[in-house]
Order: structure tokens, then sequence, then C-alpha cells
């Protein structure tokens, strides 16, 4: 009935030792401190923002009122939490074939958490799917058709009793991709080529792309250069085919996974070279031996090359015999058919035009010019 003194102390061991100093009490003004006026008195106190991360449910609070002297208090108990829930992800998957769900076990570590629902965040890419988890365990089933990531983050969020928040993060690695690239011809053969032959084929893979470092030509297991312009392969060659003869070209290449092991694709396509019975000839003309391995010697053929000898004789304008060339029977007749554009002391000719003179048996067979460019 008359104004008092009124205090307010806190204690975290249930009331051994009161050491615990309010800092953010509110709406006390006129309810604490000195000759506080007789009547009803309220006031609220935060005590998770003076005492932020524990929890307890030892904590008591002691209000004294002191007049003239004498006091008297009362006792309140209560449980503080402002400590969230420690939620630790222990077991979940480094990586996810196609096909495959995923299984997370998790823990929940807290005073005053009564298992309330929570919940899991799935970030795939630009998605994120949250659902409402009301166990410490989860299956996913990831529908492959829609996956377009290579990595998914997995968030899960609990809470306690108290609206405290605990979180937990982990990624696990996907494997949408486990279709190998297409290899699709556009130009092959059909029929036996001369002698060179040319194909073209489109390089695709609808997810990972192309690992276009990996990509193997071979010409009969050997490595044969091509182009590469966009997702096109053109692939020219075949001299060393001998007519008559075949050869297999083999393309390899495999995607870009990067999380994964990447998918794997080859095929391979039968050549063959046409024989050597269509008369006359000298291809290219011009050439250049120039030894830059394109062009560098003139190829003769002559009617009956696989049945007879022949001899090719080269002269210059001035009808000066500079090379002579035997030519046997046989599968090794076109590869000694050839000139390098040497004379016969084996040095390089000037550049120009030059006759030849292809004879069977003594009589011309062929003849006409070709010409010795740089």
């Amino acid at each position: 009935s008359i104004p008092a003194d009124i205090s307010i102390e806190f204690s975290d061991d249930g009331g051994v030792s009161w050491t615990i100093s309010p800092t953010t009490v509110t709406d006390a003004e006129g309810d604490l401190g000195s000759n506080v006026s007789a009547g009803e008195h309220c006031f609220n106190w935060i005590l998770s923002t003076d005492l932020p991360g524990i929890e307890s449910d030892a904590w008591k609070v002691r209000i004294v009122s002191t007049v003239f002297g004498a006091s008297d208090t009362a006792y309140y108990s209560s449980p503080l939490d402002s400590r969230p829930p420690d939620v630790n992800i222990f077991q979940y998957p480094s990586q996810i074939a196609y096909g495959d769900s995923a299984v997370l076990n998790w823990s929940v570590e807290d005073l005053f958490w009564s298992h309330r629902p929570g919940t899991l965040s799935i970030i795939c890419g630009a998605d994120t799917i949250d659902t409402v988890l009301s166990d410490t365990f989860f299956v996913w089933h990831p529908d492959w058709s829609t996956i377009s990531c290579d990595s998914a983050i997995f968030r899960i969020v609990m809470r306690d009793s108290f609206c405290n928040w605990g979180a937990d993060t982990c990624a696990i690695s996907l494997c949408p991709d486990v279709v190998p690239p297409e290899i699709i011809p556009i130009d092959t053969l059909s029929e036996c080529f001369d002698f060179n032959f040319t194909m073209k084929f489109m390089l695709y893979d609808s997810i990972a792309g192309i690992d276009y470092s990996s990509i193997s030509v071979t010409l009969d297991s050997s490595a044969i250069a091509y182009e590469l312009v966009g997702d096109t392969i053109i692939i020219t060659g075949g001299d060393s085919i001998f007519p008559r003869d075949t050869g297999i070209v083999c393309i390899s290449v495999s995607d870009a996974n990067t999380i994964c092991p990447p998918n794997d694709t080859s095929r391979c396509w039968l050549v063959w070279r046409c024989p050597l019975s269509f008369g006359c000839l000298r291809m290219p003309n011009p050439f250049t031996p120039n030894n830059d391995l394109s062009n560098d010697y003139v190829q003769f053929t002559f009617p009956g090359m696989e049945l007879e000898p022949g001899e090719i004789f080269i002269y210059d304008m001035n009808n000066v015999l500079v090379r002579k060339i035997d030519v046997p029977t046989g599968d090794g007749s076109e590869e000694l058919a050839r000139w390098y554009g040497k004379n016969i002391a084996g040095k390089q000719v000037p550049i120009g035009i030059y006759l030849y003179v292809i004879e069977v048996d003594g009589e011309v067979v062929c003849e006409g010019t070709v010409t010795v460019a740089r």
C-alpha cells in the first residue's frame, strides 16, 4: 500500500546463484527501481536477446520488494531456449546415378525439440522443391525425365518448441546423362573411291554436350587427320589404301560429363578403293612436291598396269629426259607409278610443265603434260 524499491534478478542454476543481470527489460518505466508506487505493475524481459544460444529448463526469476529495510520476495520458474536445434545430416550419397534414388538421414539435438515438422528444400539448378518433414530421414525419388542439373543442394530446416530454427545443408552430384553421343552420317561412301574419299558426320549430345578433346578418327587403327566444323567431322584421305583393298574408318567420341564418368560411343565404316582399270590418268595436276604431305607426288595410271609392267618417261620442255620410272605388275604397281618431282640425280626439278610418256612393251599407251608447282 506504500511505495517500495523493486529489483529483479535471474538464476541459471535453479536458484543457487543470482548472477544474471537483465539488460533488455522493456515496458518497465515506473515498475522497477526505487520508490515504485503501490499497485499493479508489469514488465517484459527478452531473455534470449541477452543470452543467445542458451537453452535450459532450470531458469528462475525473483522479484524483491524492499520497504524501510524489510523485503519480500516472489519466485518464478521458466524455461529458456535461445539456441536453435543442432541439425546434422550424417548420411547421404555423394552421387546418384540415373534411375537411382537418394536416402538422407539426419539428427536433431535440442532440449525442447518435440518432433515438430520441418522443411526440406531441394535446389536443382533454377528449381526449388520444398517438402514438409515429419521424421529424420527422407527418400528422394528424382524425376529423371525433367532433371537438367548435375548437382542438387539439400537444405533441412527444423524448429523447436520456442520457434528456434536450425539447418544443415549437403550437396549430391547427379548423373542424368547416361546416353552416349550420336555420330550421324551426312556423307558416306556407297561405292568404291578412285584416289581419295571425303566423308562427313555430325556429332550430337542432348545433355552434357560433346567433349571435343575426346574425338578420335582412325583408318585401319591408325590416326588420320580430320576437320571439325562446328559439330561436323570432315574426313579426307584414302591414298594409303591400295587399289582393290578395303579400309575401316572409325570415329570415337565422349560426352562432356564432368561429375560422372563420360559416356563413350564409336562407329566404323568400310571403305573400298576401286581397281586401277580406268586407263590413262595423272593426278593431281599440278602437284606440289614440297614435303607438306599434301599433293607431294603425281600418281600415274595406264591401261592394264595391274597385268603388265610399264615405263614412265618424264621430259622437260626441251625433250631432255628428266626421270624414268619402272612400274612392275601387281598390287604395288600404283605406289611405284608416282613421280615426286625429282630428277635422275634425286634432286627436285624446277617448277614448270613437263612431258610424260608411258610405254608398255615398247608401245606408247599414254602421253601428256604434268605441271610442277610449289
